[in-house]
């Protein structure tokens, strides 16, 4: 695209597609941000302060070539083009041109003599005698060897180096790579100094060649030069791009991120020695417990020191030693205030020498894994569980600040460190959790589901120390950086911002917060609260699973007609108490009178038609005769709603001491609402029920039907037919009545056999 001319371009002139990659992470994003481009005939320059990235501008792209620019106090002040030649001015080696190279032989990628100056800095640091080099390039460990070709390659043999990559790993070979590289790269993390007397009496001199100096800091400087350009070379080799899984005790991990890995943990180390003396009693008792741990004692004129920085691999232990010095102090019969600050002296050490790790890969490129990479759950370094992983200390640590450190503050300044530390501590934890649950989503569901439970748990914990502490602004910080949805609702209610809580619902509306919201109002029994939201963040969809709550916010935004329905459904649902299924059928029907919607008359009438019937039974229910209700324990408030062949077995059971005909009567109304199938055994009852109720042996049969007149079985059928009921449909047959088995003695009781057939004879006449 010709942006040269005075007019803006209107069409595309090439378009090629990087295949150079970089790794997210948040700590890095002003380093991707930072990118700038500049493009010299047919080859594109991107470029931030201290890289630059050389393409191919045309075809299909390709992965480029990486120049750095990260030395001592270098970076790139400024950019521009001459002659068609691109210009970079570094800090260092001023104005540096880099031009394209199309294979390795020609590599020459910094034509300033100053950068030789610098190739020649890092041979030295990276010494080893020409025999030495003999020996490791005919040796026939792949560790040996790939150090080898490092070696040739840093002192510009380039073809040596290609040769010995070609014999480890020839064609698309990769079985040894990734091993070998990372070999190699821990080696380099843990040599010691070559040239340190101490170190060749103690039989552990180093390796690699790479610290040469007698001083730690400058020891650190060096393997920090060293793994520089160790990813330097892998990139200018192409071993780079091969790099796929390799395996670290027993966990798999893709090789990159270790690499980088490699690289934050040098770069805590350094920042942990430049700040050893501002903290020398602590850091010392400290890497005493880690040597102790380790059962590594010095010997000869090595001290402690010396035997600890050698392990740059293993110095995130350093975090476990402060730890266990901070509990000797805490301990310890020290004046309240000491406890304070040695806590917030270890919180503040800590959190410095996480920062600097974060900043230790951030000029590393290409990062993430490829497509044909497996699907890996990727743990951080500074992210690891069990009793000496970081995750798991910086949570004891947390405690500690909670527990110890504000419990013995004596004044409001030292909490609020604290409470700031607390801050960045639970941002530590909680980024760690990050790249862990994101890599586990193409592994395995039940990990992510089990890891994000331990995930929620762990927010709301480091979270809630603040809100019980009035910390309100930076508990609500941490809050919405990680979407911790309970802590946002709980310190909206303590302060009573429902602006805030407004906010919230529009800004985390996609997430699923105003369904958060109105839950937790239901669990913490604040329905008041729920219903003022009126339908705000979709209330009434949320009320669809509440219908016991639904119709009071039907009711309040004055959709009359969907709260009756609501409330006539409740009702007719409703087991559990008769006055609350009478009190929401009755404000469903002055609901549905408000609502007076026009066409909706049919479906009125069926409600009230099942409405009626629902009314009957309560009625029924509530006209009760007080012997059965003391009976069975039941009282008017607070009786559950009886069905109707309940209804039938109380009216005419035996503890309906004084039932009489209209007793039995209701309960032959209710054979109504009884389904089908149960109606002739329910009847039966009935009738059997209220022959039982008379003694019939002594009765006159002189006169029968005058002696008849005054049983129950009689009255009730005498009551049926003068209300106008169908006695043929009421009544048992004579024959199937005298035949019931319940009868008992009466079955074969002539007198009565005869009264009842004279009786029904009665009704024949009647009704014939």
């Amino acid at each position: 695209m010709d942006t040269g001319g005075s007019a803006p371009p209107l069409a595309v002139g090439n378009f090629s597609v990087l295949k150079h990659s970089e790794y997210y992470q948040d700590s890095a994003e002003n380093v991707l941000l930072s990118q700038r481009f500049l493009l010299c005939a047919n080859t594109a320059y991107i470029y931030n302060k201290n890289t630059v990235l050389c393409v191919s501008a045309v075809g299909e792209g390709d992965s480029g070539d990486r120049v750095e620019f990260s030395g001592a106090g270098d970076s790139i002040l400024g950019v521009g083009r001459s002659q068609g030649l691109p210009l970079f001015f570094s800090a260092n080696h001023g104005i540096v041109s880099i031009a394209p190279s199309q294979h390795l032989n020609q590599s020459s990628m910094l034509l300033n003599e100053s950068v030789a100056e610098d190739t020649s800095r890092l041979c030295e640091a990276l010494n080893i005698s020409s025999m030495g080099l003999e020996a490791i390039t005919a040796s026939q460990d792949h560790t040996a060897r790939l150090q080898a070709a490092f070696l040739h390659f840093n002192k510009n043999n380039i073809p040596q180096a290609q040769a010995l990559l070609d014999e480890l790993f020839p064609g698309v070979d990769n079985s040894t790579l990734d091993a070998t590289v990372i070999s190699l790269s821990t080696n380099l993390l843990d040599d010691s100094p070559a040239t340190d007397p101490r170190w060749a009496e103690s039989n552990e001199a180093g390796g690699t060649g790479a610290p040469m100096s007698l001083i730690l800091q400058n020891q650190l400087r060096d393997k920090t030069t060293a793994h520089q350009y160790y990813i330097n070379f892998l990139h200018q080799t192409g071993l780079w791009q091969r790099l796929s899984v390799g395996q670290v005790e027993e966990t798999r991990v893709l090789t990159r991120v270790l690499l980088s890995e490699h690289a934050e943990r040098l770069a805590f180390a350094t920042s942990l020695r430049t700040r050893h003396n501002d903290h020398q009693h602590l850091i010392d008792a400290a890497i005493r417990h880690v040597l102790n741990e380790r059962g590594e004692t010095p010997k000869g004129k090595l001290t402690h020191a010396d035997l600890f920085y050698r392990r740059v691999s293993q110095i995130e232990d350093i975090i476990w030693g402060l730890l266990r010095a901070q509990e000797e102090v805490l301990a310890a019969d020290v004046a309240p205030r000491d406890a304070p600050a040695t806590i917030h002296s270890v919180n503040s050490l800590v959190l410095a020498l996480l920062q600097s790790a974060r900043v230790g890969s951030a000029s590393i490129s290409g990062i993430t894994g490829t497509a044909n990479d497996p699907p890996l759950e990727h743990i951080p370094w500074t992210a690891t569980q069990g009793s000496r992983g970081v995750r798991t200390l910086l949570l004891e640590q947390h405690n500690t600040t909670v527990e110890v450190g504000l419990a013995r503050a004596e004044d409001g300044a030292t909490r609020a460190k604290l409470y700031t530390q607390m801050v960045d501590l639970a941002d530590c934890i909680l980024t760690g959790y990050q790249p862990q649950l994101r890599s586990l989503v193409s592994v395995s569901h039940d990990l992510h589901q089990s890891l994000l439970r331990s995930y929620e748990r762990d927010r709301y914990n480091l979270i809630q120390p603040l809100v019980q502490g009035e910390q309100y602004d930076q508990a609500v910080g941490l809050a919405e950086k990680y979407c911790d949805f309970r802590t946002l609702v709980e310190v909206c209610d303590r302060t009573d911002n429902q602006e805030r809580l407004s906010q919230y619902m529009t800004q985390f509306g996609s997430e699923g917060f105003s369904d958060f919201v109105f839950r937790w109002y239901l669990e913490t029994g604040k329905r008041g609260r729920l219903l003022s939201h009126g339908d705000q963040g979709g209330l009434s969809r949320f009320l669809q699973d509440y219908t016991s709550l639904a119709w009071l916010h039907q009711i309040q935004t004055r959709d009359f007609s969907s709260a009756s329905t609501t409330l006539r459904q409740l009702g007719l649902d409703e087991m559990t108490y008769l006055s609350r299924k009478k009190t929401l059928l009755s404000l469903s029907k002055l609901c549905n009178l408000a609502a007076s919607v026009p066409g909706s008359a049919d479906i009125s009438v069926m409600e009230d038609d099942t409405m009626t019937l629902e009314e009957e039974l309560i009625l029924y229910q509530e006209q009760l005769p007080e012997p059965v209700l003391n009976a069975h324990s039941l009282e008017a408030d607070t009786m559950k709603v009886l069905s109707p062949t309940d209804l039938v077995h109380l009216y005419t059971g035996d503890e309906n001491t004084y039932a009489n005909e209209f007793d039995f009567k209701k309960a032959l109304d209710l054979l109504a609402f009884v389904p089908g199938e149960e109606v002739p055994e329910l009847k039966k009852d009935i009738w059997v029920r209220a022959v039982l109720r008379n003694s019939w042996h002594h009765m006159d049969t002189d006169n029968p039907l005058e002696a008849i007149s005054d049983t129950l079985l009689f009255k009730t059928i005498e009551l049926a037919f003068t209300q106008g009921t169908d006695i043929k449909e009421l009544l048992l047959p004579a024959e199937e009545l005298l035949e019931c088995e319940e009868l008992g003695d009466l079955k074969e009781d002539a007198t009565f056999k005869f009264l009842v057939n004279a009786g029904y004879e009665k009704i024949t006449q009647l009704v014939g």
